[in-house]
This record gives structure tokens, C-alpha cells and sequence, in this order.
């Protein structure tokens, strides 16, 4: 892929199958994405969905994100691309949500091309790596052993963003993988178009949350443009333009009412510093507040 001086990137909700406002996905779309995708996995529910082989959410709640999505990406011809299938990204679970595009596509007469990437390890290979020295435990982790791996019901690895790039390279416009990083699909695209990782990677933690990571929380789109001098993020849902109508805003004339206005949270107490005193220099308002954690719209009202 050629280089760009933008990368923009809509992702449509924290979790697949978590529901998002049809209204919200139009107005992304409208910002000419370069790709669409959403996040399909995490860890927060604990292992049991790995071990049974179940997803997260519901066939009924998937396939209804999914149709939306699939028919976006299709009339934009931009890739749909979705890490850790099904909640686990184990086999079963990147099975379903495979099944159910294919569904889609039958019902709606689709055609493009699917990759799939598996991350389930072989257990056998497994005790290799580990016998071969190879395999290391995270901080605050007991070291692996063989005993550990035969009670396993399910192992899987979790891959980064080269998995997706490959993907892309040969010519896929839907891709579904096992469990991934959750930034790595969105950091992967915005690094194959030849912008800095930095930005990509920050974009693709802000991603794989959706609009999670705005001020109000909620499933919602988020839309995230990278170039080489960072990264923005926008939330293109009701939900944060009503925050921009608020009379809240009534406070601050200086800050265009428009959906760009809209306060995105984001970890950084550092980031937040920058932003403030941007706007005490007089340069233009910042489109995002960063904050070190969850703040209340009255804490952010106040730090402005």
C-alpha cells in the first residue's frame, strides 16, 4: 500500500456483538474511512469462554453488528477487518463469526474475499518452545510447565499486526482472526500505510475500546484519523454531539459546536497537560481532553 498522509479508521463498538446506533455508523462512514473494523475479544470476562469453546455474545447480536458493518466496508470497498473472534479468538469461536459472514453474504448476495487467521497453538509445540527455552512467563506469573499445558483445554497465541498486513498484502477485504493485541489490526493498517508506529499504536488502543474511551462512555462508533504528527480520535455518535449541545458547552463560546468538539478520554495525564496548555496559549481548542482516568463531565468542564 502506498503512503498517505492520513489514515482514518472507524471502529464501530468496544466488543463484537455489543450493538452501536446505525445513525453513528453513516456519519463515520461519511468521514471516508480507510477501513472499518471492531475489536471481537478481550480478556475481561475470564477464561471460561476459551475453554468452552462459547462466545461472549450472542449469534443474534454478532451477525446484526456484522451485517451493518459487512455492507459499509462492501459499498466503500474498505477492508472489514475484526481480531479474536467470537470473544476468545480460540477455533470455535473464529468458526462462528466466520459462519455468520458467510451467512451474509448468501442472504445478501456479497461477494469479496475472506481471510481467516488461527491462533490456536498445538500443544505438542507448545512443550517444545518451552523445553527449547523459549517460552517466558509475564511479571506476577507462575513459569509454564508440561503439567499446566496437558490441563489445557484450549491454548492460544496471540498475534501482533503482521498477521493482518500479510492478509491485506494478498488482497483480502474481510479478514477474521483468533485472539490478536487488541490494538494490533488497527496499528497494522495505519503502519502498512506507511505512517509512524507511535501514532498507530496509540490509535489502535483508542480503537479497540470504540467509543468506550469518550466522555460519556457508551457503545458507540469511534473514529480515528493518524498522520505523522499523531493521532486524533472522534466519536461519530449521538451520544457525544448531544454532550457538544449541552448547555454545559454554554461555558466555553470558544469551542465550535460540532461533533469534533466532542471531550474524548484518553490515559494520558501527560497528554492532558499539552492540551491545557494549548488552550491557555490561545491556539486552537484541542478535539480531545486526556485524562488519566474516567473523569465526570464536571471535572473536565472544570479543567477547562
Amino acid at each position: 500500500m502506498s503512503q498517505v498522509q492520513e489514515y482514518r479508521q472507524l471502529s464501530t463498538s468496544g466488543l463484537l456483538g455489543y450493538g452501536f446506533p446505525e445513525a453513528s455508523l453513516e456519519a463515520g462512514m461519511a468521514r471516508r474511512p480507510h477501513m472499518i473494523g471492531v475489536d471481537g475479544g478481550s480478556t475481561d470476562p475470564g477464561p471460561y469462554y476459551l475453554g468452552s469453546g462459547k462466545c461472549v455474545n450472542s449469534r443474534i447480536a454478532m451477525k446484526r453488528d456484522l451485517r451493518l458493518m459487512l455492507l459499509a466496508a462492501r459499498s466503500e470497498r474498505i477492508p472489514l477487518i475484526i481480531g479474536s473472534c467470537g470473544g476468545a479468538g480460540g477455533e470455535p469461536h473464529l468458526q462462528v463469526v466466520a459462519e455468520l459472514v458467510r451467512e451474509i453474504a448468501r442472504e445478501d448476495a456479497q461477494h469479496f474475499r475472506l481471510a481467516l487467521i488461527h491462533s490456536e497453538q498445538d500443544k505438542n509445540w507448545v512443550k517444545r518452545e518451552l523445553a527449547a527455552g523459549r517460552v517466558k512467563a509475564l511479571r506476577n506469573v507462575k513459569p509454564l510447565d508440561d503439567a499446566t499445558i496437558d490441563r489445557a483445554t484450549r491454548i492460544v497465541g496471540m498475534m501482533g499486526p503482521e498477521p493482518f498486513q500479510r492478509a491485506l498484502d494478498e488482497g483480502a477485504d474481510v479478514v477474521l482472526a483468533g485472539r490478536s493485541s487488541d490494538p494490533a489490526p488497527w496499528a497494522g493498517c495505519a503502519t502498512r500505510a506507511g505512517l509512524p508506529p507511535a501514532p498507530a499504536w496509540y490509535a489502535g488502543k483508542m480503537l479497540e475500546c470504540g467509543a468506550t474511551a469518550a466522555l460519556p462512555k457508551g457503545h458507540d462508533c469511534l473514529l480515528t484519523s493518524v498522520s505523522d504528527a499523531g493521532s486524533t480520535s472522534v466519536s461519530s455518535g449521538p451520544v457525544l454531539s448531544a454532550l457538544a449541545a449541552s448547555p454545559e458547552f454554554t461555558r466555553f463560546p470558544e469551542i465550535p459546536r460540532t461533533e469534533a468538539a466532542c471531550l474524548v478520554a484518553i490515559q494520558s495525564s501527560k497528554a492532558l497537560m499539552l492540551a491545557l496548555r494549548a488552550a491557555l496559549d490561545g491556539s486552537d481548542a484541542p478535539e480531545a481532553v486526556f485524562t488519566e482516568h474516567a473523569p465526570t463531565p464536571e471535572e473536565v468542564f472544570d479543567a477547562w
